[in-house]
């Protein structure tokens, strides 16, 4: 055995070059140790939080939006709640979906994944929906603070706070009554900090939307249809009996909704229908009427003469009017030929 060069005389150099006594067995627990650091997996270069659920960031208030039924070329706004749950800002973005098409399933989950609200019986009935932000790009965010329209807003929201989004569908001019569907996703925009840690099966919260387009229904009791270009006449007869001659016409409100009608009568473009050969102007008294549903009512025209105008010999003598009925706040109107025949 060799003696250590070192002071401490306790100390002894084995044949394999170890060292016995106190120095030693220090020299032989770091070793050990430090075999056992290269066992140990490796640490996460940082503290990130994997397959969080956006339900943990934010909330909404609601995950169905009711924007009731309205007449087509109407624009309906309904207010979504977004909170932020954290206590850094959060980057939300707000799109719709474009998915063609719903299974019954489908939307049962979406409610049952958005909280113990109730599910509308409505949603039980139907098989599927068919997405209208698909077919007719009919919804849209208003864009803060210009309440501009856009297919896509993204916000910044301060930590635990509030803010209201407006969600807008313009409804499409369409032929008969229609239920509009769409789901609205919101989540975390790709820039902000937490969006990557977040499980992508649970990244967005989804809110159900539903409106109803309804057709007007307006009919003239008295109109003739004329079978080739489909053009409604109403025939009328008039006897002029001193310079303003009233005529009251019959319609019928046979929609769900009330009707209120903006009425004007115009000539034909050009000559076309007659001129004024019998000295009459038209007018609606008033020009505004209401309709109530599912009733009848008159719409009345006033015929007005100059007491000076003396009406040829050569009767009887036929003019011709476009009675216009603009439903209002929309662009529906209804045409009407006023075909009128003077004796």
């Amino acid at each position: 055995m060799k003696t250590s060069s070192n002071n401490n005389k306790d100390e002894k150099e084995d044949d394999e070059g170890y060292y016995s006594g106190p120095m030693g067995s220090l020299c032989a627990s770091m070793e050990e140790l430090s075999l056992r650091l290269f066992d140990l997996p490796d640490e996460p270069q940082n503290n990130r939080r994997e397959n969080e659920d956006i339900n943990t960031l934010l909330e909404v208030d609601t995950n169905y939006l009711n924007f009731g039924s309205f007449y087509p070329g109407k624009i309906f706004k309904c207010t979504i709640a977004i909170k932020n749950l954290t206590d850094s800002d959060r980057f939300v973005s707000l799109s719709y979906d474009d998915t063609a098409e719903y299974s019954q399933s489908t939307v049962l989950k979406l409610f049952a994944t958005s909280g113990t609200r109730a599910i509308p019986p409505l949603f039980h009935t139907l098989p599927s929906l068919q997405n209208s932000e698909a077919s007719l790009h009919c919804w849209y965010f208003m864009q803060p603070p210009s309440k501009a329209f856009d297919k896509r807003v993204t916000l910044q929201l301060p930590p635990r706070a509030t803010v209201q989004v407006g969600v807008v569908i313009k409804s499409p001019c369409i032929t008969k009554s229609e239920k509009f569907y769409s789901v609205l996703k919101i989540g975390l925009d790709p820039e902000d900090p937490r969006a990557e840690e977040v499980d992508p099966a649970k990244a967005e919260l989804r809110v159900v939307s539903v409106a109803e387009v309804i057709t007007p229904r307006l009919e003239c009791c008295r109109e003739l249809v004329h079978t080739l270009n489909g053009l409604r006449i109403v025939p009328l007869v008039v006897h002029m009996e001193g310079a303003i001659q009233r005529l009251k016409i019959p319609f019928r409100n046979g929609g769900v909704r009330d009707l209120d009608l903006q009425l004007s009568i115009v000539k034909f473009p050009g000559n076309t229908g007659g001129g004024n050969e019998a000295g009459v102007d038209y007018h609606c008294v008033p020009g505004a009427v209401k309709l109530v549903a599912n009733s009848m009512a008159f719409i009345n025209v006033a015929l007005s003469q100059s007491s000076s105008f003396e009406m040829p010999d050569s009767r009887p003598i036929k003019e011709q009017r476009i009675l216009i009925a603009k439903v209002k706040d929309t662009q529906m109107m209804y045409s009407y030929i006023l075909d009128c025949t003077f004796i």
